[in-house]
């Protein structure tokens, strides 16, 4: 999780650079590049798309999602399996516990044979 959040850190970082270049960016008249919201996101976006160090976050939050994914799917396996094998066990305990109580009662004389196990 932590190296998740670090990579989008990293990828945001980088944006706000490139956010902030462009809303200062001005052309030779002194005016302001990018006047208007649509201008400047179009141009983020072109930015966003051909920005080498931009690119590479992009990557590493991809690859730190899958990995995250990954784990989380594990994780929830590995309970799924605990889950089942608890179940198990119940079921284990409940028919040794019903067996017992037979066998107090002498209705199993099988288990009255000490032999027989």
């Amino acid at each position: 999780r932590k190296a998740l959040k670090d990579a989008e850190l990293e990828r945001a970082t980088i944006e706000a650079e490139l956010v902030l270049a462009i809303s200062t960016e001005t052309d030779e008249k002194g005016k302001t590049k990018y006047s208007n919201a649509e201008a400047r996101a179009a141009e983020l976006l072109r930015r966003k798309a051909s920005d080498p160090r931009y690119l590479e976050a992009d990557q590493k939050v991809s690859m730190a999602e899958a990995e995250f994914n990954e784990a989380s799917d594990t994780l929830q396996q590995l309970i799924d399996e605990y889950q089942s094998l608890r179940f198990a066990a119940r079921l284990v305990v409940a028919e040794l516990s019903m067996l017992s109580e037979l066998a107090a009662l002498e209705e199993i004389p099988e288990i009255q044979n000490k032999e027989a196990f």
